[in-house]
């Protein structure tokens, strides 16, 4: 029950908290048949929160155990379709015994052709690459099976999540379905040889996966990768609404960017480094961005009187929803060091915050002013796209103060090592 209480109001925060969720080939996963989603794992809870919201079907997920140490904690867990998944490291072998039960739960929940979802590297590390598949997608598979021989087949959907920023608001989010491997296909030869079978289908499953995600294969080359896909994302058009899209394009543009690096050159990517970090340098002190410098646009007299027109709104957006904005943010800041954990964790605290925030103010208006909270809702929605407008306004306006050969410096800089990306 609670899982369904809460999936609408989690629907909307993640629309606020991002600002654009694509999502393509949907459509692999089959409805209506026992289906295994295997996705990776680059920050610590969005991914499921993510795909309980747009999949158009209830969820059951596989977590790490030790976060169900507590009763009360495992009571509201449960209570979302989460499933514990205990570790030698984490509580002993007590409790890795008890992956029993959870096990013998999901072939059920598959013969019930239920969909169940399953972070397949298994730890959880902010990176644009695939880690070392597990093998627990294909024991839970392969168990379906064996325990219900009389199931015509387990599809296995490999999942791709990418974000551009993973620990920012208002991050972009681009999902790809990949073709579903069908698990009979394997089975006979798991049968004959477990360890076999189950190296085979998991190498499968990697492959599939490593060719949805942006996949920078060297951890040396990370901080050249997010330069250049600074300076790919600032070819896209800007967009202010929240957008639910089917495009893979924006996908495959990241994807390029991480197959050019990982193809070139020793000496070439040494040159490109270079001339990227002297690119970036120069634009941090002329305080723009590579956005601004891609466009080459001046600010004009309609942008200056629509942010004037939209201040008042802007304002009492602002002020009203100041405070549980900024606790949820304090407290991440404060008590969150890792990356995977921040953005996650703040959105919980964000609709949390929110949530207490807008029922002390109805039990203080009363019936006859509740008709004021959407308006304020709204306002504070609208103060989140016009700070971002007001932004891209700033550099814009920084950028046309440049004087001519500061931007013809800039311009060269770009060229030298934005190349064919």
């Amino acid at each position: 029950m609670l899982y369904y209480l809460v999936r609408p109001l989690a629907t909307i925060a993640l629309k606020i908290f991002l600002r654009k969720i694509t999502i393509t080939n949907m459509e692999r996963a089959p409805s209506a048949r026992p289906v295994i989603l295997a996705v990776n794992h680059p920050t610590a809870f969005m991914e499921p929160c993510i795909l309980a919201c747009t999949l158009g079907r209830p969820l059951y997920f596989l977590v790490r155990g030790d976060v169900f140490a507590k009763p009360f904690y495992a009571a509201i867990l449960k209570a979302f379709h989460m499933l514990p998944m205990y570790r030698l490291k984490d509580r002993g072998y007590k409790f890795v015994k008890e992956n029993f039960q959870t096990l013998d739960a999901c072939f059920d929940a598959l013969h019930e052709n239920k969909t169940i979802m399953i972070l397949a590297e298994g730890t959880t590390i902010a990176e644009k690459r695939l880690r070392p598949i597990k093998k627990g997608t294909a024991r839970l598979a392969f168990g379906a099976l064996d325990k219900y021989p009389d199931m015509e087949e387990v599809h296995v959907v490999p999942v791709g999540v990418n974000f551009d920023y993973m620990d920012r608001f208002r991050a972009e989010v681009m999902i790809d379905f990949g073709h579903p491997i069908k698990a009979r296909d394997y089975y006979e030869m798991y049968r004959a040889n477990g360890s076999e079978g189950t190296d085979r289908f998991t190498e499968e499953l990697a492959g599939r996966m490593r060719s949805l995600i942006v996949n920078v294969e060297k951890q040396s080359d990370d901080a050249l990768a997010e330069q250049l896909l600074v300076m790919s994302r600032s070819l896209r058009r800007f967009t202010f609404l929240p957008v639910l899209g089917k495009d893979p394009a924006l996908l495959q543009q990241e994807q390029l960017v991480a197959n050019y690096i990982n193809t070139l050159a020793p000496t070439e990517k040494s040159a490109l480094t270079g001339a990227c970090g002297q690119y970036f340098e120069a634009l941090q002190k002329g305080g723009v961005s590579d956005r601004a410098v891609a466009e080459g646009k001046n600010d004009s007299l309609s942008e200056k009187l629509l942010l004037l027109a939209g201040l008042p709104v802007f304002l009492a957006g602002f002020v009203f929803n100041f405070l549980p904005a900024r606790l949820a943010r304090y407290i991440a800041d404060k008590q969150i060091e890792s990356v995977e954990f921040y953005a996650p964790v703040m959105l919980v605290l964000a609709m949390a915050a929110y949530l207490l925030y807008y029922a002390g103010w109805g039990l203080f208006l009363g019936w006859k002013g509740l008709w004021l909270l959407p308006l304020a809702a709204l306002a504070g929605y609208f103060s989140v796209l016009y700070r971002e407008a007001f932004q891209l306004w700033k550099y814009r306006r920084r950028w046309a103060a440049l004087p001519e050969d500061r931007q013809r410096s800039l311009h060269a800089l770009r060229a030298d090592c934005s190349l064919n990306v």
